[in-house]
């Protein structure tokens, strides 16, 4: 009995002494690296908005207890983050990493909830898309319009004065030895919540016979990627910039592809196809479409006189232009898997050369970056290309402040005079109607004020009044951009990128994620134009045309569109997306996991 407890005794005394010296190397870890503990925490804040959010089915206490408890399982892993720079033997390496940490974590979760806010979303893959592929003077646009106001202001200036109060509270304070016992606590609880987690993935993975290799996967997303903002960010920004592609693989492997299709050019001979893409233009705001003012009179005269087809069932195959881009010129399609990245597709430049057009690439957004957007990829892949844009980016040049569309008519001009090719085609891009609004458009097309809009508040008939001004300036350009070819055999495509949802669904005005857009965002102009020239030589494809413009359509089949219009065939083109074929096969059109036309109803 003795031994018994004698030995009980000594094991107890063991694990007493092994429980206090853990305990003393924890509280040096908490007392020595508080502050970077501290801040790590509040950076992480946004996974709290983000459990929030997603549990929109849930009573609003559940959801933020939901919030709250998301944050438990995060504090084991800024711990560990912790232990590693506290083991750090030279203190200039460690606060320099700490500090390059810390203002990665700030911007993400400062960013994380600006998209909140403003967006009812999180900071993703596509959000980080969009900023790869914007260029320096559209971000500064955003800025200006949307985190300069007023009440944003004034909430991170609260922010920035509760944060430097924390930072010398937490600077001067060390914590007791009940401060540590109930952080101890607290990271127990932590690696329970993570053991559980972890559990139940595997077993949700495994029940749904998923291999190892996608359970370990599922495990390190469900344990580390969605409770630690700062990984979370930095997983969405890999994945971004590996849909983007490096300049080198994406142009081999375009090369590759266009050397395999096989293409013939048809019988008709085109001499001219032009493709206008717009920016940022919702259809419902062209009296084109029926608007109550008129902000399209030089598209809406011609449809009276019968020279356009107006699609009026058309919507984008996404509601960003990053991702429009990298489907509409290509073969891919909305429904593509996700792991076959854009440029695995053939694209409409690289066949439309190879059927013995010239193509010219004239734009008004800007290629920027390593990772540039994707206009200076699909750019590079035409014959010649001319950004009116250029701000130091990687298509070279000086800096240029953004210019009004019609500076992209002398372009033209200078095009069609000089190229003698006997068969051009040529991609327009503009900047259409894109915030900011009042910056799309000179002075002398200030048409409409505040008065003629309705809205809830002075702001919104302000902001409405400027995007319809923008919309009318656009519709002279592409106007003027169509009357440069009525005096040949020509054809012209007319689409938006995306739409833009203008306080049609609350106090919000801009697009959005698909997961959080309105239809608004999707619904965009679709617009055919063909001279006398081509309709008296091709009177059968342009009753083609009239006759399917009620025909409901999405543009990332808008390739096979063009190409049937134009006769040019392709061992990619596929006659049953074209809108404008007998053979045509309406596809069930998706848009925020539900069908369009049931939201649109």
């Amino acid at each position: 009995m003795r031994l018994r407890f004698g030995f009980s005794f000594g094991a107890r005394e063991k694990l007493r002494k092994a429980g206090q010296r853990l305990f003393e190397k924890l509280s040096g870890v908490f007392n020595g690296e508080r502050s970077l503990i501290c801040w790590l925490f509040v950076f992480n804040s946004s996974i709290a908005g983000a459990y929030f959010l997603v549990n929109g089915n849930m009573e609003q206490w559940q959801r933020v207890a939901v919030g709250l408890a998301s944050l438990l399982p995060g504090v084991l892993w800024i711990f560990l983050l912790a232990c590693f720079f506290h083991c750090f033997q030279w203190k200039w390496m460690k606060y320099l990493c700490a500090f390059l940490l810390m203002g990665y974590a700030g911007a993400a979760c400062v960013a994380d909830w600006f998209i909140m806010y403003q967006y009812e979303d999180i900071l993703d893959t596509s959000k980080l898309m969009i900023l790869m592929g914007t260029d320096p003077s559209t971000a500064l646009e955003f800025l200006e319009t949307y985190v300069y106001k007023f009440k944003v202001c004034i909430v991170l200036l609260l922010a920035a004065v509760a944060c430097v109060g924390l930072a010398i509270f937490v600077r001067r304070h060390s914590l007791g030895r009940r401060g540590c016992r109930l952080m101890c606590i607290t990271l127990f609880f932590a690696l329970v919540s993570n053991v559980i987690i972890g559990v139940q993935s595997y077993a949700t993975s495994i029940g749904l016979q998923r291999d190892m290799e996608f359970v370990r996967e599922s495990i390190f997303f469900d344990t580390v990627y969605s409770h630690l903002n700062i990984l979370r960010v930095t997983n969405d920004f890999l994945i971004g910039v590996a849909n983007m592609g490096n300049e080198e693989t994406v142009y081999a492997t375009l090369d590759e592809l266009a050397a395999k299709e096989s293409v013939d050019a048809g019988t008709r001979q085109i001499p001219y196809v032009v493709f206008i893409l717009g920016e940022s233009t919702d259809r419902n705001h062209m009296s084109l479409y029926g608007y109550h003012l008129d902000t399209s009179p030089h598209l809406k005269s011609r449809h009276a006189k019968g020279e356009l087809a107006v699609f009026d069932d058309t919507i984008s195959c996404g509601n960003g232009t990053a991702n429009v881009m990298s489907i509409v010129f290509n073969t891919s399609t909305k429904e593509r898997d996700e792991n076959v990245w854009w440029y695995k597709y053939p694209n409409m430049i690289d066949i439309l050369r190879k059927a013995g057009y010239y193509a010219v690439w004239l734009s008004n957004q800007e290629p920027v970056g390593r990772w540039g957007n994707f206009d200076r990829y699909y750019a590079k892949r035409s014959d010649a290309c001319h950004f009116l844009h250029i701000s130091g980016s990687a298509a070279g040049g000086g800096v240029a402040a953004a210019e009004y569309d019609e500076k992209l008519l002398p372009l033209l001009d200078d095009y069609l005079k000089l190229n003698q090719h006997p068969k051009q085609y040529y991609t327009i891009h503009l900047e259409g109607t894109h915030e900011n609004f009042r910056r799309r458009y000179p002075k002398s097309f200030a048409k409409f004020t505040a008065e003629d809009e309705p809205g809830e508040s002075a702001e919104q008939k302000k902001m409405l009044s400027e995007y319809d001004n923008a919309v009318y300036y656009n519709d002279y350009v592409v106007d003027e951009i169509i009357r440069r070819f009525e005096d040949k055999n020509a054809i012209v495509f007319y689409i938006s990128d995306h739409g833009m949802d203008l306080y049609d669904t609350g106090d919000f005005a801009g697009h959005s994620s698909e997961e959080k857009g309105s239809y608004h965002m999707i619904e965009i102009p679709f617009i055919i134009w063909a001279s006398s020239s081509y309709k008296e030589q091709n009177p059968e494809v342009w009753a083609k045309i009239k006759g399917a413009v009620h025909r409901p359509y999405r543009t990332d089949y808008i390739m096979h569109t063009i190409f049937d219009a134009i006769g040019v065939t392709s061992s990619s083109y596929e006659v049953k997306y074209s809108v404008i074929s007998d053979e045509y096969e309406q596809l069930k059109r998706i848009y925020n996991g539900a069908l369009y036309e049931k939201q649109r109803s």
